[in-house]
């Protein structure tokens, strides 16, 4: 494609959004203008050729006449003023064929690329979900209430006993019981209402709520609905959230199934049915929504395309769990690296609830119109109930892509509880200019995004619990983290086949990140690579590290690719002259397996920095979102301000281009280990009719190159940490440390952390980018992580002109005492664990910042943020922000 050609792409899907309506018009009618322009103009052409031919004819007849007779001076005259006259006509005859060509041309190429690129919407999109798992509903169980269904005035009916559980429904009441036989503890759909004369546990009376349970105001419909329902009514007005007791025209059928029960509903002002399954298996509460139930009717003649009534999202039982202010218990949430919500904390009142998507935002639909600014990303289906001698562990096992966590506290809903449930998305909204006012609408797409969702909750007990002074609760966080770890492995294996054994064998307890380089942004020819580090300079530091007797170090190469850090990923990923080249990386490579140290090659999979090259193309290679625009990748600039960095790239396009070129390419610099950018912390739908995919398809092509590039490497780490992903990573780079800042969150625990330690090695960020570095190291050590250091050889002003914004203090020569005593930390206190199993995690004592972490062998780290020292009841002491380990 030529330069010009690509200029007018850039520049029409940068502006299709403002001019849309105007130029559709006005191109239509410049092409009929220059059609008819071009009519006249080939009218004309044919009637001067037409009169050339007849001069052309009569030609040779005149030039005989004239050969007979000498011409006359007036004669000679008159054929020369002719000639110029011939010449001019010439002239104007070309001059009039460029002048309707080139601008029909033109015209012509504008019109094609906007009617395909900017015009065109989702409607022509097809996802193949054919591999999705979509099921029919249960066969119903006849031989119960009146051939299979039960009156919808019907009192609570038990639809299931399995001698662990007992599952009860009431149609009449719309509330569910669930039962533990083997404590005999009930819980409800809904909580117990406070009747008059209730008294809490000091003696006080407290105030009836009876009144928010009726079913004839808004609170009580909510409050009693087993389902919450998102739809559009239109397509244009975006979407109403609902208890499905608030819908009117609703019919409700009621079935007995193996094990449960069934609910079909029927939302007739919607022309919508959608059936729900709640069934007990085992110790565990199985929410299902079969796809191939979900029935919505087709547009009408008299509608426009695709403006009729949309099913959206669905929740089941929301209040189920739910807690009242004050009350015991807290919810336990994969928010980062996990974060608790306590029932009796004070806060200040907030009415939005937590909203979140598992795996974090898609970039596709969230990345302006809706971005997460609260720090932390979900990177698992999971959350947890404890209270006093029991906990519930609700575990997404199919639809996690496409669902978000809820979590509402008092006031949300006008409702006085603490809530948390999960929420499947079957449609998203997006945001489109219809009018040349500017008025933006909600769109929703067409196609659904999940096929079956499937929920459990397992109730877990223990019988004849009493609380003392020091064990409160029969469970904690850690017994949700543990419960969560079996989920986890178990899906692996039911998904993928994954069985992923306990590490046998320690890593490097640091991280060294040697930042290699990256281009000023001046453009063009005044680009100018910025060398911080050279392959060279990284052997100088390693063995300058080895002489002050930090041996065991794992080593990563950032931006050493051409052009440094922000490599175009369309491009081949050749090694950059100006860092050593391939030779220079060969060599860095045979130095490491010499030191016995670990070399890895950091690389970036999806980020097209800059515009597609190498034959690709903005059509066949970038991710488009439903309104046709393409995806474009942003960053932070100094000013807080978002800059356009590039594009997100199709993985349909990196899976049949791209992929297998990379492998080999990193083959040849004699690399054995790998980290993978994307993968473990970036999901995204795409809507380019080339390449059209859904997040769950994303993340299936995410896992199809993790094997790969598992099968061609030694070692293979990605970033964050999405639960996907971790069942084919060795090593989760930048673990994160850290809960979002959210006033629904009280306390940060390490979750994920105790879910992973043992099954797979993590590291933190580097420690030289955090605010507080050494507060960073311990709760490194706290949490059983290694740890990072980004280090070059050169100053950090180097980057000034530069897009990598990100690294403040980076110099080795500034860096390398801390860098010494960090490696002597987390080698006493994380790598001889890293092993072994997280077995306990705990705050020493209330309101004191001194925490314990317990390992299966039976040694103990303390860690103690506090001003002053800290004694144990063992007489021994843990320093002011410092750690101990105690051996078993």
């Amino acid at each position: 494609m030529s330069d010009k050609k690509k200029k007018i792409e850039s520049e029409v899907s940068e502006n299709a959004a403002e001019i849309t309506e105007k130029i559709e018009a006005e191109a239509t009618e410049a092409a009929a203008e220059a059609v008819e322009n071009a009519e006249a103009q080939v009218s004309d052409a044919s009637e001067i050729a037409a009169e050339a031919v007849d001069k052309a004819e009569d030609a040779p007849k005149k030039k005989k006449k004239k050969a007979s007779a000498p011409l006359t001076a007036e004669e000679k005259a008159a054929k020369k003023l002719q000639k110029k006259f011939d010449r001019v006509d010439k002239k104007f005859s070309w001059r009039t064929v460029l002048k309707i060509v080139i601008p029909l041309v033109i015209i012509i190429i504008l019109v094609f690329v906007l009617v395909k690129a900017a015009f065109g919407n989702s409607k022509n999109i097809k996802f193949d979900t054919s591999s999705f798992l979509k099921s029919d509903a249960s066969p119903v169980d006849k031989s119960k209430g009146i051939n299979g269904q039960l009156l919808s005035d019907a009192g609570m009916t038990i639809f299931a006993d399995n001698g662990k559980l007992r599952l009860g429904y009431s149609p009449r009441d719309d509330l569910f019981i669930i039962q533990d036989l083997s404590t005999g503890r009930v819980f409800r759909s809904y909580p117990e209402p406070i009747y008059e004369g209730t008294v809490d546990k000091n003696g006080n009376e407290v105030a009836s709520d009876l009144a928010i349970y009726k079913s004839s105001t808004e609170t009580g419909q909510i409050l009693t609905s087993p389902v919450f329902i998102e739809y559009t009514k239109s397509g244009l007005e975006g979407g109403f959230t609902k208890g499905i007791n608030q819908m009117t025209a609703l019919t409700k059928t009621v079935y007995f199934i193996n094990n449960g029960v069934q609910l079909i509903y029927d939302v007739g002002d919607l022309d919508l049915c959608f059936t729900v399954e709640i069934t007990i298996d085992d110790n565990a509460l199985v929410y299902r929504i079969p796809f191939n139930e979900i029935k919505e009717r087709e547009t009408l003649e008299w509608e426009e395309e695709d403006r009729r009534p949309f099913l959206c999202a669905l929740s089941v039982l929301p209040y189920l769990g739910a807690h009242r202010d004050g009350e015991t218990g807290y919810f336990v949430t994969p928010d980062g690296s996990g974060a608790l919500t306590y029932f009796d904390v004070a806060r200040v009142s907030n009415y939005n609830e937590y909203s979140k998507k598992i795996y974090g935002i898609d970039p596709t639909f969230d990345i302006l119109d809706s971005p997460d600014y609260s720090n932390e990303k979900l990177t698992m289906g999971v959350y947890g109930i404890v209270d006093k001698d029991y906990m519930i562990t609700s575990f997404i096992e199919t639809g996690e892509t496409n669902a978000e966590l809820k979590i509402g506290n008092p006031g949300v809903k006008s409702l006085p509880f603490y809530s948390i449930y999960f929420e499947f998305t079957y449609r998203y909204f997006y945001r489109q200019q219809l009018t040349k006012g500017g008025q933006q609408y909600d769109m929703v797409i067409k196609d659904q995004q999940i096929c079956d969702a499937e929920q459990r909750l397992y109730f877990d007990s223990k019988p004849g619990f009493v609380p003392d002074e020091n064990n409160e609760s029969a469970f904690t966080y850690v017994d949700v983290a543990l419960k969560t770890k079996d989920l986890v492995m178990d899906k692996w294996k039911k998904l993928w086949g994954v069985e992923k054994a306990a590490l046998t064998k320690s890593e490097s307890p640091m991280n060294i990140r040697f930042f290699m380089g990256d281009e000023t942004i001046s453009g063009g020819i005044l680009h100018q690579m910025k060398v911080l580090t050279t392959f060279s300079d990284v052997k100088k530091i390693g063995n300058e590290l080895e002489e002050a007797g930090v041996t065991d170090l794992r080593l990563t190469l950032l931006g050493w690719m051409d052009h440094g850090y922000f490599w175009n990923a369309t491009k081949k990923n050749k090694v950059d002259s100006d860092f050593g080249g391939k030779n220079g990386l060969k060599s860095l490579n045979k130095w490491a397996k010499e030191k016995d140290l670990t070399l890895a090659l950091d690389n970036n999979l999806l980020y097209i920095y800059g515009n597609p090259a190498s034959g690709a193309t903005l059509r066949n290679s970038v991710v488009k979102k439903p309104n046709t625009f393409y995806l474009n990748y942003f960053s932070n600039t100094t000013s807080g301000r978002l800059r356009n960095e590039g594009y997100y790239m199709s993985p349909k396009y990196f899976n049949s281009s791209l992929i297998n070129k990379q492998i080999k390419n990193l083959q040849k610099y004699g690399t054995s280990e790998v980290v993978l950018q994307q993968l473990g912390d970036t999901l995204y739908t795409d809507y380019n009719e080339k390449n059209a995919l859904t997040r769950t398809q994303s993340r299936d092509y995410y896992v199809k190159w993790l094997k790969q590039y598992q099968e061609k490497f030694e070692h293979v780490s990605v970033y964050y940490g999405n639960e996907y992903a971790v069942a084919f990573a060795d090593t989760i780079d930048g673990i994160p440390v850290d809960k979002s800042s959210r006033i629904i969150f009280d306390e940060q625990v390490p979750f994920i952390q105790i879910v992973y330690h043992g099954l797979v090695e993590y590291y933190t960020s580097p420690l030289n980018s955090q605010d507080r570095p050494t507060y960073s190291l311990l709760k490194a050590i706290e949490y059983g992580a290694n740890v990072s250091y980004e280090v070059t050889e050169n100053e950090i002003n180097l980057l000034m002109y530069t897009n990598y914004r990100f690294l403040y203090k980076g110099q080795f020569s500034l860096l390398k005492d801390e860098i010494i005593s960090s490696y002597k930390a987390v080698n006493e206190a994380v790598k001889p664990f890293s092993t072994q199993k997280i077995v306990n995690h705990y705050r020493v004592a209330p309101y004191v910042e001194v925490f314990c972490t317990e390992y299966e062998g039976g040694a103990k780290v303390y860690v103690n943020y506090t001003d002053s020292g800290y004694r144990l009841p063992d007489g021994s002491s843990v320093n002011s922000m410092s750690y101990l380990v105690v051996n078993a």
